[in-house]
């Protein structure tokens, strides 16, 4: 702990003579910051979250330093790699837009299909409710009249033969 303050002091003074430190009203007059001083007041707790920002900008500086490199040099490898596969990769562009339009007019003659089949089917629909219709008409009224007429077909032809039976067997 002593070590440490003899450590801070020790900065704190030499920044106060190197720098020139003046204070607010001293007209040039070099301020030497002790710790003795300042020991329990506002000043060295103002002082030392200075000197940890300062600290902390330095880290923060050194830190951020190999990061940028890195970062340019990843951008140099990016762009190097994209000159590499730009050949490659404009000709597989240009076949996947020519693959693309060729699904476009594919999805277009399949709905242009569709609504064909669509008519188609509504037509078929037509037709099989006309023959359900016509079946109807000819279960309810043909059939009937149909069977009525086979009954009198057969009611006159079974009497005309007894008539002819009857009228030759005279003679």
């Amino acid at each position: 702990m002593t070590q440490g303050i003899e450590w801070l002091r020790s900065l704190s003074l030499f920044l106060g003579q190197s720098y020139g430190l003046t204070s607010l009203g001293g007209f040039g007059t070099v301020m030497r910051v002790s710790f003795d001083i300042y020991w329990g007041g506002a000043m060295f707790t103002t002082e030392c979250a200075l000197w940890a920002i300062v600290v902390l900008f330095f880290v923060l500086v050194c830190g951020i330093i190999p990061v940028l490199v890195q970062l340019r040099r990843t951008a140099r490898q990016a762009e190097d790699f994209l000159r590499l596969v730009e050949p490659e990769l404009r000709p597989t562009l240009i076949d996947l837009k020519e693959v693309i339009q060729s699904l476009n007019r594919a999805s277009d003659q399949i709905t242009g299909g569709m609504e064909k089949m669509g008519g188609t089917i509504e037509t078929i629909t037509e037709v099989g409710q006309t023959v359900r219709d016509a079946n109807q008409l000819v279960q309810h009224i043909v059939f009937p009249k149909l069977i009525t007429g086979a009954a009198l077909m057969t009611g006159l032809r079974v009497g005309l033969r007894t008539l002819l039976v009857r009228l030759v067997g005279r003679r």
